[in-house]
């Protein structure tokens, strides 16, 4: 199971961003109520999904499911390796105008040199 592959929310909102379209409300939804590992561990198992009835949840489960690749881990080891960082909700460097979006608020951003700048407010 990739939830198992991966270790803590970064890694885990990583791989939802390969797993899930951007603006996945659904997705969205899960992610604000549960958190990323256990997004992940939802999407692999067949238990109830909190905020999803049985059917919508089976949809999401089978649309996402199908996207799952056995190289997260390594793919995410060539990202760093290439010089990309990663900013999630938690990190002081978030842009929190984003959590505006709710459930379509991006699972990460990926960055590329310096992250403070995102909440570096701009001189006129």
């Amino acid at each position: 199971m990739l939830a198992e592959q991966l270790k803590g929310e970064r890694a885990a909102r990583i791989a939802l961003s390969v797993i899930a379209e951007p603006d996945d409300a659904v997705t969205g939804r899960v992610l604000a109520r549960v958190g990323g590992v256990e997004t992940l561990r939802l999407i692999e198992s067949t238990g109830a999904v909190p905020g999803l009835d049985r059917p919508e949840a089976m949809l999401w489960r089978e649309r996402l499911a199908a996207q799952i690749k056995p190289e997260p881990p390594r793919m995410l080891d060539q990202a760093q390796q290439a010089g990309f960082g990663t900013l999630i909700p938690t990190d002081r460097e978030w842009p929190t105008g984003l959590n505006d979006l709710r459930e379509r608020s991006p699972y990460v951003l990926w960055t590329r040199g310096d992250g403070s700048l995102l909440t570096t407010p701009l001189n006129a």
